[in-house]
C-alpha cells in the first residue's frame, strides 16, 4: 500500500504548528471586545450534523492545543457557532449571525458548497475572512473574492497528481475510473493528459456481478489502471480489488476520494498489493499519531474526514489573533 509522496508533502500546517515556539502575547488595544473569537458555520443539526459537529470539535481541539502553548488574552476561549444544517436555505441567517457579532473576526466554514454560495457574498461585503475546510466547488473562489480561502484540497488538483504519476510510468495508458453510482456527482478525470485515455462508469454496491462485467469491459478496452471512487465500505472495496486483480495481477488499483488509507489497512488483502492512495482528506492519525490519539480520546464520536482541515484553518486564525490581529481586515492580511 503506497501513499503517494506528493500528498505527504501537503502536510497540514496547523498540525505542525502545534509544536512551534510559543507566540508572545501582544498588548491588547482598547476596543469594544476584550477578546476575539473565530466562528464556525456548518451543519450542527439535521442529517449532515455528523460532519459539522466533528469539524467544530476539531476547532475546539485546536483551541485547547493553542491555548496550552500560547497565553493570549486577545483570543477568546470559545468558538462562536452558526448552524446552517448544510442547507443553502439556512445559510444566510447563519452567516448574518456571525457577521453581526463584532467580536467574531474570522470564520471557519461554510462546510458545504451550496451553503457557501449563499454566505460568501455576505462575508465578502462584511470583510470577514473565512477558510472553508470542506467546500470544494471551484466557483467559490470567484464568489468569495479576497476574503475567501480553503484548507480543503480541490479534487481536480488530486486528479492532476494521479494523471502525472501515471504518465511518469505509463505514458499513453488507459485508466478506468469507477465512481459511486449513487453519489450526486462523480469526480471525473480528464482524458488527454500526456496521451492518457480515461474511461468511466458507475459502481453499485448491491450489484457485484454487474460491476465485475464493467471492470472486465474496461480491461478488454485496454485499461490497466483502475481508479476506485466508489462507496466507502470494506466489502465493496475488497470486491473491487479482487475483481480487478482476477483479470491480471499486474493491474494497478488507485484509491481516491474520502478513503482513509489507515481504515483500508485494517482489512487489507493481497489483492490490494501495490495500490496507490490519493485521499482528498487526511486524518489526524495519518498526519500525527499523537494528535490523532489525543483527538480520538477527547472526541471519540467524531468522524475522520475533513476534520484536520478544520483544525488547520482554526489554528491559522488563532495564530493571527494572538499575534495582534484585532480586526477582520488584519486577520485577512
Amino acid at each position: 500500500m503506497n501513499l503517494k509522496p506528493r500528498l505527504i508533502k501537503v502536510l497540514i500546517a496547523g498540525l505542525c504548528a502545534v509544536f512551534f515556539p510559543v507566540i508572545q502575547s501582544p498588548v491588547v488595544n482598547a476596543a469594544t471586545c476584550s477578546s476575539y473569537s473565530v466562528g464556525y458555520q456548518g451543519p450542527l443539526t439535521g442529517p449532515e450534523a455528523g460532519l459539522g459537529t466533528s469539524q467544530l470539535n476539531a476547532m475546539k481541539f485546536a483551541l485547547t492545543k493553542f491555548k496550552a502553548a500560547n497565553s493570549s488574552p486577545m483570543l477568546s476561549s470559545t468558538v462562536a457557532t452558526a448552524d446552517d444544517q448544510g442547507d443553502p436555505t439556512f445559510s444566510s441567517n447563519a452567516a448574518q449571525s456571525l457577521i453581526n457579532d463584532p467580536c467574531v473576526i474570522a470564520v471557519v466554514g461554510p462546510a458545504y458548497s451550496g451553503a457557501g454560495k449563499v454566505a460568501l457574498p455576505m462575508y465578502l461585503a462584511a470583510g470577514m475572512p473565512i477558510i472553508t475546510p470542506s467546500a470544494t466547488n471551484e466557483s467559490l473562489s470567484k464568489i468569495g473574492g479576497s476574503t475567501f480561502h480553503r484548507s480543503a484540497r480541490l479534487q481536480k488538483d488530486t486528479n492532476l497528481d494521479i494523471m502525472r504519476d501515471i504518465a511518469t510510468v505509463s505514458p499513453e495508458a488507459t485508466v478506468a475510473y469507477f465512481y459511486n453510482g449513487k453519489a450526486y456527482s462523480p469526480n471525473l478525470l480528464p482524458s488527454g493528459f500526456s496521451g492518457i485515455t480515461v474511461t468511466s462508469g458507475p459502481l453499485f454496491p448491491e450489484s457485484r456481478a454487474e460491476n465485475a462485467i464493467s471492470i472486465k469491459a474496461a480491461y478488454d478496452a485496454g485499461a490497466r489502471y483502475f481508479l476506485y471512487d466508489g462507496q466507502i465500505d470494506r466489502q465493496n472495496i475488497q470486491d473491487f480489488a479482487q475483481d480487478v486483480k482476477a483479470l491480471s495481477s499486474a493491474n494497478r488499483i488507485i484509491f481516491s476520494g474520502e478513503i482513509n488509507p489507515l481504515d483500508v489497512k485494517e482489512f487489507y488483502t493481497t489483492s490490494m498489493n501495490g495500490s496507490w492512495f490519493y485521499p482528498s482528506t487526511l486524518s489526524f492519525s495519518l498526519l500525527n499519531s499523537t494528535l490523532g490519539s489525543d483527538f480520538a480520546t477527547a472526541y471519540p464520536a467524531s468522524s475522520k474526514t475533513f476534520v484536520t482541515e478544520a483544525f488547520d484553518a482554526a489554528y491559522f486564525f488563532f495564530q493571527a489573533i494572538a499575534a495582534g490581529a484585532d480586526t477582520r481586515g488584519k486577520v485577512n492580511t
